[in-house]
């Protein structure tokens, strides 16, 4: 019995942690998603110019998002979020895909997902999107968690241990 303790932790652990990367793949890819559907209604300059309004509609009620938009040639068509976070986003802005990454500046850290997608003008270069998500507060949550169960699993080794 007691040698089952550590393992049902590990798995409770994982299991936990699997929770948390499930909800921020589902996020970010929706974001994204959201994106994309904006972008296929641009369809002249008009169009462009409400850009920087809708993605910060599809930002409300989520302040732990950053969106950057980028041209071909780096022209930001729109960004949100902290500065340091739009630079970076730029920075890989770059690459054509990037899967989920995980980026740490100061005391944040965020998952990241960056793609190429079309515009809705004919024959126009594709921009590329790139979305990080805050993920410090689950962060923290999970340090606490562990540290929670590893204790109240060490004490309950500890009493049956003693009764045993």
């Amino acid at each position: 019995m007691l040698d089952d303790l550590p393992i049902a932790g590990a798995l409770f652990e994982h299991a936990a942690g699997n929770h948390f990367l499930d909800h921020d793949t589902e996020e970010l890819y929706g974001k994204m998603e959201l994106v994309r559907g904006l972008l296929v209604h641009i369809t002249g300059p008009d169009a462009m110019a409400r850009l920087p309004s809708r993605i910060a509609e599809a930002r409300f009620g989520h302040p732990g998002i950053a969106i950057t938009i980028a041209a071909r040639d780096g022209t930001v068509l729109s960004a949100t979020g902290p500065a340091q976070v739009v630079k970076h986003l730029l920075s890989i802005g770059g690459t054509m895909r990037v899967p989920m990454i995980t980026w740490s500046n100061a005391d944040r850290t965020y998952r990241i997902v960056a793609n190429r997608l079309a515009l809705g003008i004919p024959g126009s270069a594709p921009v590329t999107v790139a979305i990080a998500l805050d993920i410090t507060d689950d962060q923290v949550f999970m340090t606490e968690f562990k540290e929670a169960l590893w204790f109240g699993l060490a004490f309950a080794m500890l009493v049956m241990a003693v009764l045993g």
